[in-house]
């Protein structure tokens, strides 16, 4: 009998050294996990080889990249204990981070039929059918989730974004709005309103958006090209050229920049500071000029020197002779600006052969230039010239 109390004393004290040494095990396994060593912390829980140890190997290979083997880990896991939600949960999310967008609809559905009152189930079944191209399906979970939760974030600037490449504007101001409700400084759903108000033409209050990221330290080059652009919609110049300059801080020889300043200038009736930009852009442009020439043109018409916009339009026309628009401009400032009919007769007579010799389909311009033709002759005629 006293051989048989020792041995059960024996057996007392081994499980109770046991049970002291896997609280021990996991202290010291936890350690490295808290302090980034994952490898040693994923060697020291494979030690404990339980349930817990398990899923924390699943998050140590998680954290350093190694998803293949963090998948395989919840696998093993949720196979022998299907209870596990956060378990599956992560799973799921690894699913995505991989475009295992399959898998993760088929995970994420069964985890929204167990708790359809959580809206992170409803947020990520809607981004595995986004990857699988079920734009359609993927909405209708993301509404869920709002349904669940009305402040759900990502779920707002999903369903923004998506109606924003959809070009449903209206849709995009309101699910925006309802996120800038309670998230007022959100960049993304600031940028995707002033996008989709941009878009509506309603210049005045998308430019107040873009101001409202700027202010929030966006900086983006696109952010300053459309608030350039709202503001030149807007008359407002000044603003306009500001922060189209913007961009050129990025690239001072992009000639679409440079061309699009000294229109704004031209508008502006800053006609030298106009002439300073098309000449920029003259000079950065390495193929076709002739938008910038059409623009020197055009500046040239407004100083009411009307020889330099001719010359510039022919240059532009030579740059590019699949546009009659150019010879018809140079005719008509040839019209207004020499006084003998002959040199005028000249111009109709180039843009009609020039016109007719591309085989423009667009028969308008030679159809001009043989009535104005028809005039001048007579006009000729009637001189005795």
């Amino acid at each position: 009998m006293t051989k048989f109390f020792y041995a059960i004393q024996l057996i007392v004290l081994f499980l109770t050294l046991k049970a002291g040494a896997q609280p021990s095990a996991f202290k010291i396994a936890d350690s490295l996990y808290n302090t980034g060593s994952y490898t040693a912390a994923i060697n020291e829980y494979a030690k404990i080889n339980n349930t817990s140890a398990n899923l924390q190997i699943a998050k140590a290979y998680n954290a350093i990249g190694n998803y293949d083997k963090a998948i395989a880990q919840y696998t093993s896991v949720v196979t022998k204990d299907t209870s596990l939600l956060v378990a599956r949960f992560n799973l799921g999310k690894l699913y995505l981070k991989t475009n295992k967008y399959k898998q993760a609809t088929i995970l994420f559905g069964k985890l929204v039929q167990i708790s359809k009152a959580n809206p992170e189930f409803s947020y990520n079944l809607a981004r595995a059918y986004s990857g699988i191209k079920q734009d359609t399906t993927s909405v209708l979970w993301y509404k869920k989730a709002l349904e669940v939760d009305s402040t759900h974030l990502r779920a707002l600037q999903r369903l923004s974004v998506y109606y924003v490449a959809e070009h449903e504007n209206d849709s995009v101001v309101k699910y925006a709005d309802k996120g800038l409700r309670i998230f007022e400084n959100d960049p993304v759903l600031i940028n995707v309103k002033a996008l989709a108000l941009f878009n509506k033409d309603n210049f005045k209050e998308s430019a107040l958006w873009y101001e409202k990221l700027l202010s929030l330290g966006k900086i983006e080059k696109q952010i300053y090209n459309r608030l350039g652009y709202a503001y030149n919609k807007l008359e407002k110049y000044k603003k306009s050229v500001e922060n189209y300059k913007f961009l050129l801080s990025y690239d001072d020889e992009d000639v679409k920049t440079l061309r699009t300043i000294s229109e704004v200038y031209r508008k502006d009736k800053e006609l030298d500071s106009a002439t300073v930009y098309i000449h920029k852009a003259i000079a950065a442009h390495s193929y076709s000029l002739d938008e910038e020439y059409q623009v020197a043109a055009r500046i040239a018409v407004d100083k009411k020197d009307y020889k330099t916009a001719i010359k510039y339009y022919n240059m532009a026309f030579d740059e590019d002779p699949t546009n009659p628009s150019y010879l018809y401009q140079a005719s008509i400032y040839a019209d207004k600006f020499y006084k003998d009919p002959k040199v005028k007769l000249n111009y109709y007579t180039q843009l009609k052969e020039k016109t007719a010799s591309k085989g423009v389909k667009n028969q308008y311009f030679v159809k001009f230039a043989e009535k104005r033709i028809s005039e001048l002759k007579s006009e000729i005629f009637a001189n005795g010239r």
